[in-house]
């Protein structure tokens, strides 16, 4: 699986459940809802937006690397 078609797939699912996240919230709002936002819902965002921001960065870097490696190919 190439890394941008992975990286799409989690945007989407992570902009699914925040939906779904923030239709929960509009009926379920108490100190266990509270409890489950800090620690579950907010580290799992948190994780996901730096998986993003990862897979963006490794892809940019292997589109360099491929764009090296076809130029020096050229050169030989």
């Amino acid at each position: 699986m190439r890394i941008d078609a992975g990286r799409s797939r989690l945007y989407d699912a992570q902009k699914t459940i925040q939906n779904r996240w923030q239709e929960v919230c509009e009926h379920w709002n108490d100190p266990v809802q509270k409890e489950f936002e800090a620690q579950t819902w907010e580290p799992l965002e948190k994780l996901t937006r730096d998986a993003l921001r990862a897979m963006d960065r490794l892809s940019a870097i292997l589109r360099e690397m491929r764009s090296e490696c076809e130029g020096e190919e050229g050169a030989i």
